[in-house]
Parts: structure tokens; C-alpha cells; sequence
């Protein structure tokens, strides 16, 4: 596993990784009007979060919230979360 992201012995993401990622989030859900609904999870996904990495790999954040507590219109949440994601 890429080295400048997780520590040894265990495996573990690197804390100041770590607190960046939150921070991240943090600005997304303040951005898009959503820092009222619960995080469910967070998930780090991708070529960086296994033994898969180059020097080409991003980071890949999942944020899972339900949709019902954004708006009653899960269907238009859904939509507008698909439309966002960079």
C-alpha cells in the first residue's frame, strides 16, 4: 500500500491524511446545504485505499447519508448527488 497514505506496522491511514480527508468532506456537505443530514459512513475507495496505487491513483471518497434526510424527494437527491460528483 502506497507508503505516503498508510503507516506500518498495521496498515493505518496516516492521521494528518486522515483529518485532510474529514476537512474535505466537511467543505462538500457545507457547499452543498447538506451538513444537516447524519453521516451514515465514509468510505475511501479506489487504487490508494489497496495494493492497486500508481503514480497516477486519486483518491476516491464515498459519503453516505440518507437521502430522505436531505429532502423528502429522494429521487431528485439522488439525482442531484449523481450530478455533483467530480
Amino acid at each position: 500500500m502506497n507508503r505516503n497514505f498508510w503507516l506500518q506496522p498495521d496498515d493505518e491511514l496516516d492521521p494528518k491524511i486522515k483529518d485532510r480527508l474529514l476537512e474535505i468532506v466537511k467543505d462538500f456537505m457545507d457547499q452543498n446545504e447538506i451538513s444537516d443530514a447524519e453521516i451514515k459512513d465514509i468510505t475511501f475507495t479506489g487504487s490508494l485505499a489497496n495494493y492497486n496505487y500508481s503514480k497516477y491513483s486519486d483518491i476516491d471518497l464515498h459519503i453516505v447519508v440518507s437521502f430522505a434526510e436531505v429532502n423528502a424527494n429522494t429521487e431528485l437527491v439522488k439525482e442531484y448527488f449523481n450530478a455533483r460528483k467530480a
